[in-house]
């Protein structure tokens, strides 16, 4: 399973910093997320809040546009 680190750990000879994605097995996977240490890496929560950023932004750009539009004389 790939996990991000929250924080710094040494598993094996390897030390692994905050941020960092590695593959570990199943069951070590689903200790350290229990013990808050790491999060699946599958969710991208970053990239999921940039995203609802943009399209929020798109919408209040949409808007705005419409209400010119529809204020020109014509």
């Amino acid at each position: 399973m790939n996990i991000r680190f929250n924080e710094q750990i040494l598993i094996g000879a390897r030390v692994y910093g905050p941020g960092e994605v590695a593959e570990v097995p199943d069951l070590e996977a689903q200790s350290l997320i229990f013990r808050n240490i790491a999060v699946p890496a599958d969710e991208p929560r970053e990239a999921v809040s940039y995203v609802v950023k943009q399209a929020r932004k798109a919408t209040r750009r949409g808007k705005q546009r419409e209400a010119r539009d529809n204020n020109t004389p014509g």
